[in-house]
């Protein structure tokens, strides 16, 4: 491992700060930790907990040999924040489709959920397990889309896409991902998907400045025009992450930590345990 950045720069530094996502399945064992902000991607350790408790109540969080004893001094103890959700700019955003089919109303692709990642053509639309959105085919003077407002001028680096895999292939062909003012394809187009099926996280084109403050997805009439109407642009999730690079200053992390309730209080430092409600 590689303790400092090519320009001789500690790694761990007072300016910067380096996240990780923990998830654990009380129904299964299943406990899984990663590095970034994208739940589900660069896993770094996987257990699966052979006697799994009926409830998880309470996770350590620790910073070992440099948050005790004589190395703990303000110029160098590590700070922790625990907040939910912090990188997917997208969810419970205000969202529309052109238009809806099968009960996939818009905001099902930014509710958090995406089952089994298949499409419930025979749901209703307020069950349970109809956690997709879909739009109907429409065609060239109409194309279809989903379009999210985010509230607010972000430099984005990524967009995720959970697309059905059950559908038809066409639905998921070559779909089209814009940031900018406007959530129309006037906008910086950051990526194409060629084959958007499954879960699968899409980086803006390099040299594409993907900046503003909608996130649209726009299926391909070319495509689409050999379904029948009902059969339109399918996704289950879409999430939205910020433009990061190596030397991320804390001002730039903070903002993206400070959503839903803010950040926590600092915990007092001394060495007593604390407990934080996210």
């Amino acid at each position: 491992m590689d303790y400092a950045h090519p320009n001789g720069d500690p790694i761990l530094s007072p300016k910067e700060f380096y996240t990780w996502w923990f998830e654990a399945d009380p129904a299964t064992g299943l406990i899984r930790v990663g590095s970034e902000d994208i739940i589900g991607h660069n896993i770094l350790i996987t257990y699966k907990d052979p006697f799994p408790i009926d409830n998880l109540d309470a996770v350590m969080v620790g910073a070992g040999y440099w948050s005790t004893g004589e190395m703990r001094v303000e110029s160098n103890y590590p700070e922790v924040y625990l907040c939910p959700s912090i990188g997917n700019l997208l969810q419970n955003r205000e969202i529309q489709s052109s238009s809806v089919a099968f009960g996939g109303t818009a905001k099902k692709a930014v509710d958090g959920q995406w089952g089994d990642n298949t499409f419930c053509e025979y749901c209703t639309e307020d069950d349970s397990k109809h956690v997709c959105a879909s739009t109907r085919r429409q065609d060239v003077y109409n194309a279809p889309f989903f379009r999210i407002d985010m509230g607010w001028r972000y430099h984005i680096g990524a967009i995720r896409l959970v697309v059905p895999t059950d559908g038809r292939p066409e639905q998921s062909r070559n779909l089209a991902m814009y940031v900018g003012q406007s959530g129309f394809r006037s906008d910086y187009l950051c990526t194409v998907a060629g084959d958007a099926r499954g879960d699968n996280i899409w980086p803006c084109d390099p040299g594409v400045e993907a900046k503003g403050s909608f996130v649209s997805i726009w299926g391909n009439v070319n495509e689409f025009k050999v379904l029948p109407e009902e059969f339109g642009l399918r996704i289950c999730e879409i999430e939205a992450y910020m433009k990061q690079t190596q030397y991320d200053q804390i001002f730039f992390t903070l903002a993206k930590f400070n959503r839903g309730k803010g950040l926590q209080k600092p915990a007092a430092t001394n060495t007593s345990s604390h407990s934080v409600e996210i």
